[in-house]
């Protein structure tokens, strides 16, 4: 079963960061973070959470009876009966519409395609609209530029509906949980809850553990990598996606596509997917193989492959 991506769509935080000035004011060397991290810019919003998901959400989700709708969000409040109660409950539509929030972060996107793709095959439903959002600067500050210059809020939106364009050919997921500390959260003195990262620790991880998670989505797949004509890594950092091509043998160019946007959590594949199908020339191969690839925080990986006919 085959389906085709009716719409993708993002908003990035509405404030444009230079992070040449969060170093500036920080004390931190700018041209050795931005050698590493690739981010040029961050964007932050001012809205509150919930006021800058509906704002998009309210312009660009055409919520129809019956469709399906999953929401990722790495949400560090919790909240009963969950967020998507409150956010999509003035929404048209949405008292008949089946619903499914997942709590994940950098690997949230390429969950939810796996997901929509067996709800399509399923027939449980027409349309499949994943939502991605994150707010992760209400949980740190600039002085801690471990992840200041690093994250953005995000949301997008990726609508799936049955087609014969893109086939899931197959999927390779590995959660790992004995070094999820290195991605975590704890109080500060004004009982604030802040987020913590350990960027040696994530890079280490990535690069050792995602090369194997690809080797199994290989041998499922009965191809190699040389097949392979589109990669999507999660834009965690420039240095990482180096690091990994290093690894994989594989040429690095045009695979960080984030200098401008920042780390945006679950939102980082959707909107490097939609580059990718508004400026690449598809018309010259038949069939063309692409593996998006999200890794980090709960140090866990998700691989798929997707085969694009036309």
């Amino acid at each position: 079963m085959s389906f085709d991506i009716e719409k993708i769509s993002f908003q990035l935080g509405e404030n444009r960061i230079p992070v040449e000035e969060i170093c500036k004011n920080t004390g931190r060397d700018y041209r050795r973070l931005v050698s590493k991290s690739g981010f040029e810019y961050v964007h932050r919003t001012d809205l509150s959470e919930q006021d800058f998901f509906s704002k998009f959400l309210n312009l660009e989700l055409n919520l129809k009876a019956e469709d399906y709708l999953i929401f990722v969000n790495q949400g560090l409040n919790s909240l009963i009966p969950g967020k998507i109660s409150s956010l999509f409950k003035d929404t048209p539509n949405f008292d008949s519409t089946l619903f499914l929030e997942v709590s994940d972060g950098c690997t949230g996107f390429v969950r939810a395609l796996i997901l929509a793709n067996t709800i399509i095959l399923s027939k449980t439903a027409l349309r499949v609209h994943i939502v991605c959002g994150e707010k992760y600067s209400a949980y740190y500050m600039d002085s801690d530029t471990s992840v200041s210059p690093i994250f953005s809020d995000a949301i997008s939106l990726t609508t799936i509906v049955p087609g014969t364009t893109h086939t899931l050919v197959a999927s390779s997921v590995n959660n790992f949980f004995e070094k999820s500390d290195a991605i975590s959260t704890y109080t500060d003195s004004s009982a604030r809850l802040q987020l913590k990262m350990d960027g040696s620790i994530v890079l280490s991880w990535a690069t050792n553990s995602v090369p194997t998670n690809l080797d199994a989505l290989f041998l499922k797949s009965s191809i190699t990598k040389t097949d392979i004509d589109t990669w999507l890594f999660h834009q965690g950092s420039k240095i990482m996606i180096e690091m990994l091509a290093d690894r994989l043998e594989i040429d690095n160019d045009g695979l960080f596509v984030a200098g401008q946007i920042g780390n945006a959590t679950s939102s980082s594949i959707p909107i490097a997917l939609s580059k990718v199908l508004l400026e690449k020339d598809l018309s010259q191969s038949q069939s063309r193989n692409v593996v998006m690839v999200g890794f980090g925080v709960g140090l866990s990986i998700v691989s798929i492959l997707v085969r694009i006919n036309l």
